[in-house]
C-alpha cells in the first residue's frame, strides 16, 4: 500500500528556515520553541514567498 496522500505532501516541503528559541537574546517562543518557515521547491525557484509556511513547535 502505498503512502497517504498527506505524507506525500508533506515530503514536498523543505527547509527556508529555522529560529530556535535563545534566552540570551531574549527571544523564546512557547517553552523553549524553535520556528519553522517551509516552502516547495517550485515556489522557491520561482521567488513565491508568499507560498512560505510557519510552523511552531513549542
Amino acid at each position: 500500500m502505498g503512502r497517504p496522500p498527506l505524507d506525500q505532501e508533506a515530503e514536498r516541503w523543505v527547509l527556508l528556515a529555522q529560529f530556535d528559541s535563545d534566552s540570551d537574546a531574549k527571544m523564546e517562543w512557547g517553552d523553549v520553541g524553535t520556528l519553522y518557515w517551509l516552502i516547495r521547491p517550485e515556489d522557491l525557484a520561482a521567488h513565491r514567498f508568499g507560498q512560505v509556511r510557519l510552523t511552531v513547535q513549542c
